[in-house]
């Protein structure tokens, strides 16, 4: 089914930058597939809903072309043993990870392909799925909201599907920086922040006197 907006235009968890409304092109099909995530983030399906359209509407993807016709994605909301499993499926590693993201197009394929299909067909971004143990134990070591922590793990996951990545260091500045900006628009604090003060606290102490 199509989950709609909430009332609220700007975001269900506080002040922030707009995000598109519900008569935006964009069909985001939520499947909660473990009921826990029910009593985690009651409104678990705005919430998410939210972010990703945010992702779309904030990408260089989707200010080219996403919004010219009507874009799909599929989000599950799961368990541990689930997403353990699609992860030595599909990428051969064992166990559970926080977000698995399953683009339809491959690298930069997605936006040559909005350039050429006829504005009336739809487009499918592709699917993803999140594991409500692992997004949990996460949130609670890193001392964030639940709510935060999920939405910028939807906002990662969505930009994977547009093509983003952070597979070299250039890559990686260019992803978190819009990371940064579409989360912060929701009051969100900066997720890598804890990383980089890391980076520079040893890049300090390897320095020669």
């Amino acid at each position: 089914m199509k989950i709609e907006m909430p009332e609220d235009p700007i975001s269900p968890f506080g002040d922030g930058l707009a995000v598109a409304t519900d008569d935006d092109p964009f069909d985001i099909q939520i499947h909660i597939s473990d009921s826990t995530w029910l009593s985690l983030i009651p409104e678990s399906e705005p919430l998410v809903v939210a972010m990703a359209k945010a992702a779309m509407l904030h990408s260089d993807v989707g200010v080219a072309g996403l919004l010219m016709r009507s874009t799909e994605l599929s989000v599950e909301l799961a368990d541990d043993a689930r997403v353990a499993a699609l992860n030595m499926a599909f990428r051969g590693k064992a166990g559970s990870t926080n977000v698995l993201s399953f683009p339809a197009f491959e690298g930069d394929e997605l936006e040559p392909t909005l350039q050429t299909l006829p504005a009336e067909m739809p487009v499918g971004l592709g699917d993803l799925i999140l594991a409500s143990g692992v997004v949990e134990r996460e949130a609670q070591a890193q001392g964030k909201t639940l709510a935060d922590h999920v939405s910028h793990l939807v906002v990662h996951g969505v930009l994977h599907c547009l093509g983003y990545d952070h597979m070299n260091e250039d890559e990686a500045e260019e992803m978190e920086a819009l990371e940064r900006r579409i989360l912060g628009g929701f009051g969100i604090s900066d997720p890598y922040q804890d990383h980089r003060d890391q980076k520079n606290s040893a890049a300090i102490k390897g320095r020669t006197p």
